[in-house]
């Protein structure tokens, strides 16, 4: 009897595990739908200018983004079209 329990426990478990899995590929796929080169451009509240890859050069208030924040920016974008290229 306990034995059954036991491996019910594990089957749900497996099960569980298997939902979150194809859920969290499904978000990926979500977001992988987005060109990286699209990906900042409908933020115009946090900025003004874009470069020819749409990644940000200046702040909602004309100024040139500091170099760590375009640093990060990049990485985000190299992210992006990488997820991208994966489901596309």
């Amino acid at each position: 009897m306990r034995k059954m329990a036991e491996e019910e426990k594990k089957i749900e478990q497996k099960r569980k595990y298997a939902e979150d899995q194809a859920k969290k590929e499904e978000l990926m796929r979500e977001k992988a739908r987005v060109p990286p080169t699209e990906m900042f451009l409908a933020k115009t509240e946090e900025f003004s200018e874009f470069d020819d890859k749409g990644i940000p050069t200046k702040d909602a208030n004309g100024e040139v983004l500091k170099k760590s924040h375009r640093k990060r920016l990049e990485k985000e974008w190299k992210n992006q079209e990488r997820l991208h290229k994966k489901f596309s």
